[in-house]
């Protein structure tokens, strides 16, 4: 099912960029900045978790993006792009930083966001 870039679609863009960051989260608890190095399918998953966040992200309309300037848009989406058009160039330095130091910042955001558009 495809969803336009309406406003009426924004809580569930967000909602979805809220649950891949919350299992981005779950995936570095449970791992570490050296077993990234070594396993190919968390670095896959963190790419991925990522790319959808900055997929979701890039659909959420310029109205909702600019009502909540908290959220770094303009980096989530650049990372998306980055990760799916340069994919032969993933800096997992870059990969970790974002998913343990930015990741846990923006699911806050988001879960202030979503609770203030559902009261």
């Amino acid at each position: 099912m495809f969803l336009p870039k309406t406003r009426e679609n924004d809580p569930i863009r967000l909602r979805h960029m809220l649950e891949w960051a919350q299992i981005t989260q779950g995936l570095t608890k449970i791992e570490s900045r050296y077993s990234l190095n070594r396993n190919r399918m968390l670095q896959l998953a963190l790419v991925r978790t990522l790319q959808i966040i900055g997929e979701a992200a890039n659909n959420v309309t310029t109205e909702t993006r600019s009502r909540y300037r908290t959220v770094p848009w303009p980096d989530i989406i650049g990372m998306r792009h980055r990760l799916v058009h340069v994919y032969y160039a993933i800096d997992l330095d870059v990969i970790w930083k974002t998913a343990t130091a930015h990741v846990p910042a923006l699911v806050a955001d988001l879960e202030l966001i979503l609770e203030a558009d559902e009261s």
